[in-house]
């Protein structure tokens, strides 16, 4: 599968699957042995790291369009989770390697994250 539509296909997914916590179809994008790895945290299983994301719960989501090179493709994502009865918002840029599956194999996040409700301003994406 082409990069891009690997990377399509991600944020397509992940529009439907994340809001509803469907797990499977998540994990569905990621290579058994995929790795996760943002700035101050151990390489870890990717699997295992959404797993977690989606213990959060629902979010409302928004995903700017990918920009590919070669097998890696870059997409901003921005969500909004209420954790605790709390709204927090995160705001991230991943850059993911897929296979010739078009399944994410490494994944890198950069991200932050605030208290609060903040949608994405009007240009942003």
């Amino acid at each position: 599968m082409e990069t891009a539509e690997a990377a399509r296909r991600w944020v397509e997914v992940l529009s439907v699957a994340w809001p509803s916590c469907d797990v499977d179809a998540c994990l569905a994008l990621y290579a058994e042995d995929a790795t996760y790895l943002a700035p101050v945290e151990e390489v870890r299983s990717a699997r295992d790291h959404f797993r977690e994301v989606l213990a959060l719960g629902a979010p409302t989501l928004w995903f700017a369009a990918p920009l590919v090179a070669g097998d890696r493709a870059a997409i901003q994502w921005w969500a909004i989770i209420v954790i605790d009865g709390e709204p927090t918002t995160f705001a991230a840029a991943d850059w993911l390697r897929f296979n010739d599956d078009g399944l994410v194999v490494e994944e890198h996040s950069h991200w932050m994250v605030k208290a609060g409700p903040f949608e994405p301003w009007p240009s942003w994406g």
